[in-house]
């Protein structure tokens, strides 16, 4: 503070710099010394930029001739507040709206809490915060489970602190996310209202903030968050929603639906433009862009980096936009740069964020030039760029993955890969065309080992049921014993069955009902003395593991999808669900109350963006730049 009031009170005459060594280097030319200190400090940072924790006025000196405005602090809202509703709660979005915007409020640390941002209110949509409304979350966490919601959306789940999924028990907590979501836009608005943003300097009165208003960044069709802690993507994105609560293996081509994916815009706000800009001298196609103020980030990611110590705001923001970015495999590259205000250069300055990888639509044809040779103009010439790491990893995975993926996504094997002129050796060989079908007599010489997939396991236990009943059509039953004492409604049985020649094959256990005759707990002992007894045990006894197999997938398939993705509810939902027997049974309940924004499989995301939407569906754009560093004399 000392330095900065330095710097103020002497109109900008004194300088210093505040920093730690961290290294440094001495050279000599005759007599000449040249000693090198490097620091790291924060000097070239305006003040603005510097501030993380400033709550009150500060006044610089008894004379003022200077002051560092920030807003100042106020007090969380009351409990009653955040729980607030109104009898036409449904139909007036504003009563929920400011509930939320007060959920949010008490959950910024101490020092965010200023009038600045209490004064935001107002300006806050409905649409502007996700899963903020502790009114409607208590109701799904408690109150639907109380009064049977969940089990009569789910056909009559046991519900305790489990859900019985075709007999497996999914823990509650993961039916409902806890995280919750700000519009990237409202956070820069937290951001420029709680720190500081006026300084006077030279006997001129600065001010800054963010501008993200008109921020353009790079997209492609059905992009989405793999990260839910951090990002959160609205609009059309691919159908997470089957993975929720299924069994089944969830494959590519099921999420994309025909490459349209489903709508998930939040009110009418989505990422992805779908109109083509134009825009002065920037152009670029509907689908492969979108405003940086209509992605949403994850709000105690938010908060805790407001948290962090040691960091200027520059820092923090670099860090916010960093992880924003990761959690779309690295796909933007995110810079700060300074810009005056057209109206007022001296008295306003703003800081724009940039996306470097995003470089819209060629525009013209490039211009050529000789690198050497006799009409090249230069005397000396370098070339060097250094593929990314996402792009090398992409490389490689494509030729390892497809040995070990059943669900990998199709490989290209045309010429359209990166640096490729003719097709890929590899890849065309390991190509797949087939349609999928499976063939009986490919599933019955196959080993049971061998058999990956649920579809075929299936497959294998119907061909196994077929032979066992080939094998049994030429055997008769035999004499019918009693198994024990019956009841009033039902008796057990078992019943021997023999071969042509007159030896025992299997014995056929069962309970017949007396007021239906239905059979039921039918189960076999076999005899393995005899060709056929031998035959069916081995083929009874594969179809029990293969049962067991299928099983253990399911389970498997239930545990890793429910852990990919989450649902939350609607922001346009400000009460509960009505509940009756017409709403639950409908198939588009849930797709009606509860949305899946993001999902944790990086590899689609991968394919989406390398595979389908920059290389097939649109050639000849430009795609990401890469990192090349050309000398030349």
């Amino acid at each position: 503070k000392s330095i900065r009031y330095k710097h103020l009170k002497t109109n900008g005459d004194y300088d210093s710099f505040l920093g730690f060594i961290v290294g440094g280097s001495v050279s000599s030319s005759d007599e000449t010394f040249k000693v090198t200190v490097d620091l790291r400090g924060t000097p070239s940072l305006p003040t603005y930029l510097q501030n993380q924790n400033n709550i009150r006025k500060i006044k610089v000196n008894e004379d003022g001739d200077g002051t560092v405005e920030v807003s100042e602090a106020s007090k969380p809202y009351d409990s009653e507040k955040l729980v607030e509703q109104k009898l036409n709660d449904e139909a007036n979005l504003d009563v929920a709206r400011d509930r939320r915007f007060r959920n949010f409020y008490n959950s910024l640390p101490a020092h965010r809490q200023t009038k600045k941002v209490k004064n935001l209110r107002s300006t806050f949509t409905i649409n502007d915060l996700i899963n903020c409304d502790k009114v409607i979350s208590d109701s799904i966490t408690t109150g639907f489970v109380d009064r049977g919601f969940w089990t009569k959306v789910f056909a009559g789940f046991d519900f305790s602190d489990t859900v019985n999924v075709e007999g497996f028990d999914v823990d509650r907590a993961k039916l409902f996310s806890n995280e919750s979501y700000i519009r990237f836009g409202k956070a820069i608005d937290i951001l420029n209202k709680s720190s500081l943003n006026r300084y006077n300097v030279g006997g001129v009165s600065v001010e800054t903030s963010i501008d993200i208003s008109d921020t353009i960044i790079g997209a492609f069709p059905l992009i989405y968050s793999t990260n839910p802690n951090v990002l959160l993507i609205p609009g059309r994105i691919p159908d997470f929603a089957q993975y929720f609560l299924t069994t089944n293996e969830v494959t590519y081509a099921s999420l994309i639906n025909s490459g349209t994916g489903v709508n998930n815009k939040i009110g009418n706000i989505r990422f992805v433009e779908s109109d083509d800009l134009k825009r002065g001298n920037e152009t670029d196609r509907g689908g492969y862009y979108g405003y940086l103020k209509n992605l949403y980030i994850n709000v105690d990611f938010f908060t805790n980096k407001l948290l962090s110590k040691n960091k200027n705001f520059k820092d923090i923001l670099f860090d916010i936009l960093n992880d924003m970015s990761a959690a779309v495999n690295s796909f933007w590259n995110f810079q700060i740069t300074e810009t005056a205000d057209d109206d007022n250069d001296d008295s306003t300055i703003k800081y724009k964020i940039i996306d470097r990888n995003w470089v819209g639509k060629e525009s013209g044809t490039p211009k050529e030039f000789y690198h050497n040779g006799a009409e090249s103009r230069f005397l000396a010439a370098n070339l060097d760029i250094d593929i990314p790491g996402e792009m090398t990893n992409q490389i490689i995975n494509k030729r390892l993955g497809r040995a070990s993926q059943t669900d990998a996504y199709p490989i290209a094997v045309n010429g359209d890969t990166f640096f490729a002129k003719g097709v890929d050796r590899f890849l065309r060989a390991v190509d797949n065309d087939s349609d999928g079908d499976i063939e009986d007599s490919d599933i019955g010489e196959r080993d049971i080992s061998d058999l990956t997939s649920t579809n075929e396991k299936q497959e294998r236990i119907k061909f196994n049921k077929e032979q066992m009943e080939s094998i049994s059509s030429g055997i008769t039953y035999g004499k019918t014993e009693l198994d024990g004492p019956g009841t009033k409604n039902s008796q057990s049985y078992k019943q021997k069955v023999y071969n042509s020649d007159g030896v025992w094959v299997y014995t056929e256990h069962y309970t017949l009902n007396y007021n239906n005759g239905k059979k039921n707990g039918i189960y076999k002992t076999y005899d393995s003395t005899t060709t056929e007894g031998e035959r069916l045990k081995e083929l009874n006894d594969e179809n029990n593991t293969l049962n067991n197999d299928i099983r253990n997938d399911k389970k498997r398939n239930l545990d890793s999808n429910i852990d990919k993705v989450e649902a939350m509810p609607v922001v346009t939902l400000v009460t509960e669900p009505e509940i009756n027997e017409e709403t639950v049974k409908s198939e588009d309940f849930f797709r009606e109350n509860f949305r899946v924004y993001t999902c944790k499989n990086t590899d689609l995301l991968d394919f989406l963006k390398n595979d389908g939407a920059l290389k097939e569906k649109n050639k000849g754009r430009l795609s990401q730049p890469l990192p090349i560093k050309y000398s030349f004399t």
